[in-house]
C-alpha cells in the first residue's frame, strides 16, 4: 500500500470516527466526550484537507483541540465544584453514594458529568473514585485524532519534521483514541515518514511495533513456535500445497506491516533473509485468508481446495481482484517466492511462481511470476 493509500485510510478511519460520534446520541448532550460540536469541526477540517485547502484545515484541528480542551476543563471545574461541599465529602470518594447526594442537591451537570464518565469504556476500567473521575477529566483534555489530521497535512506539506512530532503526540495518548485501532494507522504514519526522510532504522522500529501486537509473530530471531512450524512446513515440502491448506492468521491490522517488512528486509537491507522469511510467510498466509474469507462470501457452496483454485475464483468477482490489487496481496505472493529462492529453496520457489504465473488474476503479478520463472531455468 502506498503512502497515498495509507493517507485515504486514515480518511476513511477518521471519517468513521466521526461518523460514530454523530450517531452517539444516547448521552447527555452536554457531557458527551469528545463533544458532537469537536466532531463536526474536525469533520470540516478533513473536508478542508481532502480539498487541498491545508492551511484552513490546520487552523480548524486547532479549534477542535482548543474547543475539546476547554470542553474538559468546564467539565473537571463544575465537577470538582459540587464535591466540595462538606456534606459532599462526607461520603468519601465513593462514587455511587456522591452521585445519590450530589442528586439530592440537584447538582444536575455534575451527576449527568459522573454518568458519561462512567459510561465511557476508556474511562470505567480506570475510574473507582470521585478522584479518579476528576483525574481522567483532565487527562482525556487531548485529542489524539486532531494530532493525527494534523500529522497527515503536514506530511502533505512535506514538513515531515513537525508531521512526526503530531503523529508521536497521537501515539502517546493513543489510549484516548475514538477507534483503538487508529494506533496502526499512527504507527503506519510514522513508519511512512521515516522512508521519506531515509531513517530505516526507526521505519523498523515502528512496523515492528505494530507486529508486537500479534502474538503468532514473536520477535525477530525469536519467532513464535507457530511460525516456525509454519515455516518448518513450508520448507519441508516442494510444493506450498500443504502450507496453504493448513494455516490461516486473520491479523489484518499487520498485513502491510508484514509486506512492508518483507520488502525491507529482502531489499532494503542487505539481504536479511532469516528476517524476512518469516514476516513474508505471514504476509501470505494473512492473505490467502483474507482471499479465503472474500470468496466465501461470494459463493455459498466454496470451501478452499487449493491456492490455484482460490486466485481462479478471485478473478470471477473484480472487488476482490481489485481490493487485493490494491492492499498489496499478489506482491506478497511473489516476494514469497524470491525470498524462498534467495534462501536455496528453487523448486518450491518455482512451483509458487508457476501457479501465480498460470493462475493469479492480476496480470502484472502473472507476467512478473512469468518472467522471473523463465530467469530462474533458462534453456
Amino acid at each position: 500500500m502506498n503512502t497515498q493509500d495509507s493517507r485515504r485510510v486514515t480518511c476513511r478511519i477518521l471519517v468513521v470516527a466521526f461518523a460514530f460520534a454523530f450517531l452517539s446520541i444516547s448521552a447527555p448532550a452536554t457531557a458527551q466526550i469528545p463533544s458532537t460540536e469537536t466532531w463536526r469541526i474536525l469533520a470540516s477540517a478533513r473536508d478542508a484537507f481532502e480539498k487541498g485547502e491545508l492551511g484552513e484545515a490546520l487552523a480548524l484541528c486547532e479549534k477542535a483541540r482548543n474547543g475539546h480542551s476547554a470542553a474538559m476543563r468546564r467539565m473537571r471545574d463544575t465537577l470538582g465544584e459540587a464535591l466540595t461541599p462538606a456534606e459532599v465529602r462526607r461520603s468519601g470518594e465513593d462514587i455511587a453514594q456522591a452521585r445519590e447526594i450530589l442528586l439530592r442537591r440537584n447538582e444536575a451537570a455534575a451527576v449527568e458529568i459522573l454518568d458519561e464518565v462512567r459510561a465511557n469504556p476508556k474511562a470505567s476500567q480506570k475510574v473507582r473514585t470521585t478522584s479518579d473521575v476528576l483525574t481522567w477529566l483532565e487527562k482525556r483534555a487531548v485529542l489524539p485524532e486532531a494530532d493525527m489530521l494534523s500529522g497527515s497535512i503536514y506530511e502533505a506539506e512535506g514538513e515531515y519534521s513537525v508531521a512526526s512530532g503530531h503523529f508521536k503526540s497521537a501515539w502517546e495518548r493513543r489510549d484516548f483514541l475514538d477507534i483503538p485501532d487508529e494506533r496502526f494507522t499512527i504507527l503506519y504514519a510514522l513508519a511512512d515518514i521515516a522512508q521519506k526522510t531515509g531513517d530505516l532504522g526507526a521505519k523498523e522500529r515502528y512496523l515492528l511495533a505494530v507486529l508486537s501486537e500479534d502474538p503468532v509473530y514473536g520477535k525477530p530471531g525469536a519467532e513464535s513456535p507457530s511460525l516456525r512450524a509454519m515455516i518448518r512446513t513450508l520448507e519441508s515440502e516442494l510444493t506450498t500445497a500443504k502450507f496453504f491448506t493448513l494455516y490461516r492468521h486473520r491479523a489484518y491490522f499487520a498485513l502491510q506491516a508484514y509486506q512492508k517488512l518483507s520488502n525491507f528486509y529482502y531489499l532494503d537491507s542487505r539481504g536479511r533473509l532469516d528476517s524476512a522469511l518469516p514476516v513474508a510467510v505471514l504476509a501470505t498466509i494473512i492473505s490467502v485468508t483474507a482471499l479465503d474469507e472474500a470468496v466465501a462470501r461470494y459463493e455459498f457452496s466454496y470451501s478452499f481446495s487449493s491456492l490455484t483454485d482460490l486466485l481462479d475464483r478471485s478473478g470471477a468477482h473484480p472487488e476482490i481482484l481489485e481490493w487485493a490489487q490494491r492492499t498489496g496481496m499478489w506482491e506478497s505472493f511473489l516476494l514469497l517466492s524470491r525470498i524462498l529462492d534467495a534462501r536455496g529453496y528453487a523448486a518450491l520457489a518455482g512451483s509458487l511462481r508457476n501457479d501465480l504465473a498460470l493462475h493469479c488474476p492480476d496480470e502484472v503479478t502473472a507476467r512478473k511470476a512469468a518472467g522471473e520463472a523463465r530467469s530462474a531455468n533458462p534453456r
